[in-house]
């Protein structure tokens, strides 16, 4: 959950960084950001299925990392905050669920 700050800072503060006049180019970045928090997310799934060492915490992991990938996505997206809030319902069922979806990807 550490890279997904880390992410969601580096792409939040990405806007102040740009010249103004940029905005394909913070359109691109912005997108890059969403894959990369989002990859960082099916990792957590992947490792905390893998992993025996996560057998207990494995699915709080899960959960969590989603609730505070899709949130940190809809915020970089600029939704409102009870569109952040479903996303974060979204991200809890996803990473509830992930040990099943994530073998399809």
């Amino acid at each position: 959950m550490i890279a997904i700050g880390f992410l969601f800072a580096v792409g939040m503060s990405l806007g102040h960084l740009l010249p103004v006049g940029s905005a394909p180019l913070r359109s691109i970045a912005t997108a890059a950001f969403i894959f990369l928090i989002f990859g960082t997310f099916v990792g957590v799934v992947l490792v905390t299925e893998e992993n025996q060492k996560y057998a207990s915490s494995g699915a709080w992991l899960r959960v969590a990392s989603g609730a505070v990938a899709l949130a940190a996505i809809a915020v970089l997206l600029s939704a409102p905050w009870s569109v952040v809030g479903f996303a974060a319902l979204v991200g809890v069922m996803l990473g509830y669920a992930g040990i099943y979806w994530v073998k399809h990807i």
